[in-house]
Order: structure tokens, then C-alpha cells, then sequence
């Protein structure tokens, strides 16, 4: 137990230097070991958490260390990017193609900057999933230089072994053994189920793969030495995955447990998991921000605590309260992933789970031994099939994601029903499960939109689409549009679920470029009551506080497309906004000499912040308190320094939602 306590204090001094909160946790922590455990535990909690304050702040020093070439050995691959770690930080390179694998040493030139923000505003945060990798900085203008070229290169021996089977097959073998994924819509139908974890090598079926091999050793040999067969027989798969922590986490405590029985020790499972938890955090912290991590060791630690009260129980409900215990646990993290709620989560993992450990089983074997194994195909075929069938049946609510406040409160209440369970306490127990429910039911409700207005100026990468939204209705300019992904579904339509946006009232197009006009048949086939404005005869257009008037007269006359755009002026929660599409300067023209008192609060900047837009003369004549520019990743030099230099000039607030992200004002609405 003690090092169970002194790993949770240096996780959690560590977790401070991402999420500020957990600081004043591990003030209340702390403070409740000192009164529960005694002073000789709170100095031995005390001093790790010194110890993870001291990681910190040296990993902050070597930060400010930023030479002019670099050397590291790569740590993870991708298609578009890769990891490199140096002596003093793991670096982001971007690259549109390579051929680098995990294990090659490379020398790294350009300008090393802080880590990207995300492309996009989408339900998947490739920011934090770089930070959760343990990247602290991206390689901009990149220009690597293979040193090392790595012997080992495991994609071209997995991807002969699943050229061998039929495509359907081959995407939930790749999946299940080395988590690979692709356009298979078995895994957009998991995700909406929120059994996606149920689709990777995790630690689920290793473990399984490791208790069944013992079990059938053990007819002949003893405990021990099955333990050790089977980890022998499952370790090339480790080489074929190796950035998998699941691997790293099972064969370190396995090796523990080995060692401790041979010593005649008994091991305590607490103990075990708090000793690999300081191991791990010491010589890697970034990964407390890894969801194999935290999600691994929680999911052992509960399981440790509840073993007993599960052991009062027959094997069948051993299993189902096994299942909704974990769906509980990792429900937040689901629903923030996935945007969505799944009524039959626990009984679904009951069905799915076996099923993956059947295919997983037989297609390790198959892998090993180099061939087809046919049997496994009926299995295949059946966790396909029950995949899609109940992603078809809609057992599931759209949810907007939990805040970070109430995800605190609500493993704080689930940490008090699975106690209160343990002990015995009935009242208690059923006061958590009642206030956990409340909790989700309350985050189904637009409570924050029944009294507030809001502007958002929405990350679409390199495109415009703002919303406007009076309390719980929404006007959406432009939808944004990408050659490479759906724009309306991985972000307008999360964004309208997260915000809790019921009625998308209309959808106006301020001219028809890509970028600005791409998502609008996915949205108004999710949205067919919206109402669609397109021409500059339908203004002003009214939608309950919200007037909006297009300034740009000759709108319905220019030949150049950039120029026919619509200029929206409004005045909305007591400021005046001004949105200029892609309007250029001769339009800027236009509008000074029809409204040369014309001012503005909030200008969203013309064309992405290209210098055909935003003359120092229309800067100067309408004021603007603040800038925004809509821009993302591009190969046109947007925003333009010309466009950069005229708004410092002029005291205007620059904000970009290639830095920021989403841009969001909000009012109160009374």
C-alpha cells in the first residue's frame, strides 16, 4: 500500500504540469494521507512528489536547449509524420512521405518550434495524442539525414502476412494483432458502439492469450514454468508492436510476479502496479497522458481492489459486473472520443470480448506459423456482423462531451460506489449510482445555452465556417471543405453535438469556393429543416436577435468568384462583426465609400489573411478591436506578413485559428 500511495502522489505532481487542477488534488491528497496514514507515509508521498516536480522543471530547462541540428533515433512512425527522440526532447516531423522506421537514426535541420496545434476542431485532438506520444516540439521546414538505417523492419513482413487473407478478414486481424486501421467501416460502427478498444492489441487479449496458454501448459508442467512458456511464445509479437505499452506493462509484471513467486514471496497486486507505476513515470513521464497507461494500470488496480467483492458473486455475474465496472470507467473517455453514449456498452463487450479473444488466438497462430488458419473466418464474420447491425439499430444518444470539471466529479463519485461497494454500504453505494446518472442525464441538457449567446469562429483548417448561436438555435456562415477528410463529420456536426446546438436554423454561403462551401451536402442532409442562403437578394436576414446585412453591392455582379462574396455586418451581443469571406481590396474599396462611418469591434479578416485583402485604408476606417483569421495548414503563405504588419500596425488584436484553434465569444442572454 505505501507504494501504492507514493506512486498516486508522483502521478499526480506530474499530471500538474498538463492540467493545473491536479495540483490543488494533490494538496487534498496529500493531506489525507497525513490524516489516514500518518506522517511516515506522507513524507515517503511527499517526497515523490517532489521528485515528480524536479522531473518537470528539468524537462523545462533542457526545453530551453534548441540547437541548430539535432540527432535521434525514430520512436514512432506514420504516414504523414513521424517521432524522433533527441537527448533532450521527442520532436514532431511533419512529412507527406518516408520511409523511415521505428529504430532509424537520423540527423534533424530546421526551426524547432513549439508542438502544433490541432488541423482541425474534430472529436480526435491530434495535439494531445502527439503530447500523450511524449512530443514536446515540432520540426518545421524539416531536412533529415538517415544515419542509421534500422535492420528490423516489421511493417514488411505484416504486410505480406495480410496480403494472405480477404480484405474483410485482414482489417480485423491487422487491427486485433498489431492495431493497425483503415477505411473498414467496422471501425467507425465500433467507435459509435464505443467498444473500439475491443479493436486493437490491447492488454484485454494479451492477457487472455497468456491465461489460456498457461492453463493448457499446466496439464504438464507446473504454474511457473507455464507463465514463462507462454510469455516466451507471445514475446515476437511484442517485436512486431513495438510502441505498444500494453506489452511493456504485462511482460514487466509478469517478469515481477515470476521473480517474487520463486522468491516465495506473495505479491500484492497494489504494491506490484505502484512499483511500475513510479518505474515507468520516472523514465518516461509524458506517459500519464497515454490512455494504454492510465487506462491499463487503472483497469488492473480496480480489478485488484474489487477482487473480493466480486468473489461473492457467481462466474456469469462475475463477468457482467466485470464488464459494466470497466464500461463505467472508461465510459467519460468514450464519450468524449466518440461524442456519443451507448446504451448497451456492457452487454456488448460481454458478447464482443470473447468473440476477440477466438480471433485473436487463432490469428496469432496463423501469424506465427505463416498461413490461413480458414476456422477463424465464421468468427470473423460474426464480429463484424454484430457490429454493424447494432450500429444500426441506434442504441445510442448523441452526447456532448463531459467538461473536465465534471469528469473530475465523476470519478471522485465513482471512486465512492465502488468503495461504498467494497464495504458494504448500500445507502451510500445507491447515492453515487444516483448522482453518477444525474451527472450524464444533466450533460444531455443545453443548460449553458438557455441564458447565453455565442460566436465561434469554427477550426476548419485552411476555410471559414462561423457560427452564431442565440441560446440554443444556430446560424451557421459557411461550412469549411477538405479534399481529404468530410469536413461536416469529423467537425460541424460534432461541433454542433458538442456545443448542444438542437436547431441549426439555416446555413448561409457567402460564395461557392471549396473551402468555404465543401461540407454543405453532408450538413443539410443532417439538417434538411436548415434554410439555405446563397444570394445577396435574401438580405437582411433576420433569425430571432441576429440581423445580418451584406455590404458587398456588387456581390450578385463581379465575375471574380473571391469577390462575389457576401461581407456580413451584424450586431450581435452588444458588438458589431464584420465577415469579409474572401472579398479583396477592391471590395474593401467599395465598402468605405458606402459606409464611411462604418466601424467595427470584431473584423473576421478577408481570405484567410492573403495580402489581396485587408488594406492598411479599410483597417484604418473601420477600427477593428480584434482581427480574426480563419487559416490552417496551406502552401500559400497565409496569413501573408503584409496582412500581419498592417493589423500590429493599426493595435488590432490578431487572433488565428491555426494557433488558437476554435475561436468562441460568449454574452449572457437574458
Amino acid at each position: 500500500m505505501k507504494v501504492f500511495l507514493a506512486a498516486l502522489a508522483l502521478a499526480f505532481s506530474i499530471l500538474g504540469a498538463y492540467e493545473w487542477p491536479f495540483y490543488f488534488i494533490l494538496v487534498g491528497y496529500l493531506s489525507f494521507v497525513y490524516y489516514r496514514h500518518g506522517k511516515q507515509i506522507f513524507k515517503q508521498c511527499l517526497t515523490f512528489t517532489l521528485i515528480g516536480l524536479s522531473i518537470i522543471g528539468v524537462n523545462y530547462l533542457l526545453s530551453l536547449y534548441i540547437p541548430s541540428s539535432q540527432i535521434g533515433f525514430v520512436t514512432k512512425v506514420s504516414d504523414n509524420y513521424f517521432l524522433v527522440r533527441t537527448l533532450t526532447r521527442t520532436i514532431h516531423v511533419r512529412a507527406s512521405s518516408h520511409t523511415y522506421a521505428i529504430g532509424d537514426i537520423l540527423r534533424l535541420d530546421g526551426e524547432v518550434s513549439a508542438l502544433q496545434g490541432d488541423y482541425i476542431d474534430s472529436k480526435f485532438s491530434f495535439h494531445n495524442y502527439l503530447l500523450s506520444q511524449g512530443a514536446s516540439a515540432t520540426l518545421n521546414n524539416p531536412f533529415t539525414t538517415l544515419i542509421y538505417k534500422a535492420k528490423w523492419r516489421p511493417s514488411t513482413y505484416i504486410n505480406d502476412f495480410l496480403s494472405k487473407w480477404p480484405s474483410h478478414s485482414a482489417s480485423v486481424i491487422g487491427s486485433l494483432l498489431f492495431s493497425l486501421r483503415d477505411d473498414s467501416s467496422i471501425f467507425a460502427n465500433s467507435s459509435t458502439l464505443g467498444v473500439m478498444f475491443l479493436l486493437s492489441a490491447s492488454g484485454v487479449y494479451l492477457t487472455s492469450f497468456i491465461k489460456i496458454l498457461e492453463r493448457m501448459l499446466s496439464i504438464k508442467y507446473s504454474n511457473q514454468t507455464s507463465r514463462i512458456i507462454a510469455l516466451v511464445i507471445l514475446f515476437p509479437l511484442w517485436l512486431f508492436n513495438p510502441s505498444k505499452f500494453a506489452f511493456y506493462r504485462i511482460y514487466s509484471k509478469n517478469i515481477v510476479r515470476i521473480i517474487q513467486n520463486k522468491r516465495g514471496f506473495p505479491v500484492d497486486e497494489l504494491s506490484l502496479n505502484g512499483s511500475l507505476i513510479i518505474a515507468f513515470l520516472l523514465l518516461k513521464p509524458s506517459l500519464i497522458l497515454n490512455s494504454a497507461f492510465y487506462l491499463g494500470f487503472g483497469i488492473s488496480i480496480l480489478m485488484a481492489f474489487m477482487q473480493g467483492t466480486l468473489r461473492r458473486y457467481g462466474k456469469i455475474k462475475q463477468k457482467l459486473y466485470t464488464s459494466l465496472l470497466i464500461y463505467v470507467l472508461i465510459l467519460p473517455l468514450n464519450i468524449n472520443a466518440t461524442y456519443k453514449l451507448s446504451l448497451f456498452g456492457p452487454l456488448i463487450q460481454f458478447i464482443l470480448r470473447p468473440l476477440g479473444v477466438i480471433i485473436f488466438t487463432f490469428a496469432y497462430i496463423s501469424f506465427l506459423l505463416n498461413f490461413v488458419f480458414s476456422p477463424i473466418y465464421p468468427f470473423i464474420w460474426a464480429i463484424n456482423w454484430i457490429i454493424t447491425t447494432l450500429s444500426q439499430l441506434d442504441f445510442y444518444l448523441d452526447f456532448a462531451p463531459l467538461p473536465k470539471l465534471i469528469m473530475y466529479i465523476y470519478y471522485s463519485l465513482y471512486l465512492v460506489v465502488i468503495y461504498s461497494w467494497e464495504i458494504k454500504l448500500l445507502p451510500l453505494q445507491n447515492n453515487g449510482v444516483f448522482a453518477l446518472a444525474s451527472i450524464l442525464l444533466l450533460n444531455l441538457l443545453p443548460v449553458r445555452n438557455t441564458f447565453t449567446e455565442a460566436v465561434y469562429f469554427i477550426n476548419v483548417g485552411q476555410g471559414d465556417a462561423i457560427l452564431f448561436r442565440s441560446k440554443d438555435v444556430g446560424v451557421l456562415i459557411d461550412t469549411g471543405g477538405s479534399k481529404y477528410f468530410d469536413i461536416s463529420e469529423e467537425v460541424i456536426l460534432p461541433f454542433l453535438i458538442k456545443h448542444k446546438i438542437n436547431y441549426l436554423h439555416s446555413v448561409i454561403i457567402t460564395h461557392n469556393d471549396f473551402d468555404h462551401s465543401g461540407a454543405l451536402p453532408n450538413i443539410l442532409r443532417a439538417n434538411p429543416n436548415s434554410k439555405l442562403i446563397t444570394s445577396s437578394g435574401d438580405f437582411p436576414y433576420t433569425v430571432g436577435d441576429l440581423t445580418l446585412y451584406n455590404l458587398n453591392n456588387q456581390s450578385a455582379l463581379s465575375l471574380d468568384n473571391n469577390d462575389s462574396s457576401l461581407v456580413l455586418y451584424c450586431e450581435f451581443m452588444n458588438k458589431r462583426w464584420l465577415l469579409m469571406g474572401d472579398a479583396s481590396i477592391k471590395v474593401e474599396e467599395e465598402i468605405i465609400k458606402s459606409y464611411p462611418t462604418l466601424s467595427v469591434d470584431y473584423l473576421k479578416v478577408g481570405h484567410h489573411g492573403s495580402n489581396t485583402s485587408t488594406s492598411s485604408e479599410f483597417i484604418n476606417q473601420i477600427k477593428p478591436k480584434e482581427a480574426i483569421i480563419s487559416v490552417g495548414l496551406n502552401y500559400y503563405g497565409h496569413p501573408h506578413q503584409e496582412v500581419i504588419n498592417t493589423l500590429i500596425d493599426a493595435n488590432v488584436k490578431i487572433r488565428r485559428t491555426d494557433i488558437e484553434s476554435t475561436i468562441a465569444y460568449y454574452s449572457f442572454a437574458l
